[in-house]
């Protein structure tokens, strides 16, 4: 019973977190970056932000509550283009 408890538990916060990829082409260096990463996770519910300057990817990975329109609209307050990809 209880490793039926524990994997239930596992897979709870698993299935809790989405990840949503982002794009910002306006993302030119590791100060844009942080700038950025720091406005995604002022979002309650963000729990980790990953970049690559090259492509100019972001990936938010979240609580399942969390909304992307907030993350988008926290990182469009420091005056970033933010797209969404599907």
């Amino acid at each position: 019973m209880k490793k039926i408890l524990l994997l239930a538990a596992i897979c709870g916060s698993i299935l809790a977190e989405q990840t949503y990829e982002l794009n910002v082409p306006n993302m030119n260096c590791g100060g844009c970056a942080k700038k950025i990463e720091d406005a995604a996770k002022s979002v309650k519910g963000v729990k980790r932000v990953s970049f690559d300057l090259k492509s100019k990817d972001v990936n938010i990975t979240a609580d399942s509550g969390a909304n992307v329109m907030d993350v988008v609209r926290a990182i469009q307050a420091k005056k970033y283009k933010v797209g969404i990809k599907e």
